[in-house]
């Protein structure tokens, strides 16, 4: 019924109506990844932040349309700053970080991004990826101070995080 209505409302080109239409298709029982980009592409000709958010994810992840960081951030960049969530956030840190192309690769954005990401949701697990982007700027004791933030009460020695904070630790005079 819920599909119905979000249908009559992108047909009056309300558009959050079509980031809606996209969730649905996205998350009902019958996933339908064609409808669903369908649907977050025309909310973004409208100017729908969610569905530019979502276009960029689904960019970046490969789902459902080829996997493109250049669209990615083309996708995200888009959203109003003001209307980015923690996901939108980190998805862009994790692009600036980890591109291979030097025209997208940015650690100075990345930090900014992932402390916009911890600024938006406190509970979010965005500590490794801010200590990632601390250390790749050169801030080594803050990258010590967020990986510690991201091993909490973590004891195991081989757990990844674990390293990574003896890893940093060891550029810290």
């Amino acid at each position: 019924e819920a599909r119905g209505w979000y249908e009559r409302a992108a047909e009056q080109k309300y558009r959050i109506a079509y980031s809606r239409l996209g969730h649905l298709y996205e998350n009902s029982f019958f996933e339908d990844d064609s409808s669903a980009v369908d649907s977050y592409r025309r909310g973004a000709e409208l100017g729908d932040a969610e569905s530019y958010a979502q276009l960029g994810m689904r960019h970046y992840a490969g789902k459902g349309v080829p996997q493109d960081q250049r669209m990615a951030l083309r996708y995200l960049e888009a959203v109003p700053v003001g209307s980015r969530e923690a996901a939108t956030w980190t998805t862009l840190a994790e692009i600036y970080l980890s591109s291979i192309e030097p025209e997208v690769r940015d650690p100075k954005r990345a930090l900014s991004a992932a402390e916009a990401a911890l600024r938006v949701c406190k509970y979010c697990d965005v500590h490794p990826l801010l200590a990632q982007a601390c250390f790749e700027n050169g801030l080594y004791e803050r990258a010590v101070t967020e990986q510690q933030e991201a091993v909490g009460n973590i004891t195991d020695e081989t757990n990844e995080r674990v390293i990574k904070l003896a890893y940093y630790r060891s550029f810290v005079q």
